[in-house]
């Protein structure tokens, strides 16, 4: 969670230790802001997509279980598959 900020500074120290201008410095930490920002916007981006796609498939296979799957009920805590055919199964 933090490691943005520790990075920045690592870099940042670095640039000050190196004696570089200060320009050098605060342009060095801006850029590496952005870049951090950018690759965190870009990670949550494909995360989110991914968790769509996930949510998808498993709506479809539940959906496909409900019209092929016929369950006779519970006894002790187990289902009972009634029919099932397995040539169905996507």
């Amino acid at each position: 969670m933090l490691d943005y900020r520790s990075t920045t500074f690592a870099i940042v120290a670095s640039v000050a230790g190196a004696r570089l201008p200060l320009e050098v410095m605060i342009l060095t930490g801006f850029a590496k802001l952005l870049g951090d920002g950018m690759a965190m916007g870009l990670g949550d981006c494909l995360s989110e997509g991914a968790e769509q796609d996930h949510i998808r498939g498993e709506r479809k296979r539940e959906a496909w279980e409900m019209a092929n799957v016929s369950v006779r009920g519970c006894a002790r805590g187990r289902l009972q598959v009634a029919s099932l055919d397995a040539s169905l199964v996507p």
